[in-house]
């Protein structure tokens, strides 16, 4: 319920941080809402550039599918993570990929 309000008002006054945050909460605490609602949050997240929240909500995803036993879905987002992670972070190893 704090989420759900924390995203009305942050649309209402456009603070992309705050709708990051509440969309994260909504997709972290509803299973059902999990995968659209963190998709949406790396979209706000490479808006805002923060390469911390991108990196958490891939992991949120391979968390995810873990739990429904989809290991290469997951596989997939936990590499993605890595992968932005070194990339953005740590540009000296960007010769990896």
């Amino acid at each position: 319920q704090y989420y759900h309000k924390l995203l009305l008002l942050s649309k209402s006054t456009q603070d992309k941080i705050k709708q990051l945050v509440a969309i994260m909460g909504i997709g972290t605490l509803d299973s059902t809402k999990t995968e659209t609602y963190t998709k949406q949050a790396i979209e706000i997240s490479k808006d805002i550039q923060s390469n911390n929240r991108e990196v958490e909500c891939y992991m949120i995803l391979g968390d995810y599918y873990i739990k429904r036993k989809k290991y290469e879905v997951a596989k997939q987002w936990i590499e993605k993570a890595f992968e932005v992670g070194i990339k953005k972070e740590y540009p000296a190893f960007n010769f990896l990929w």
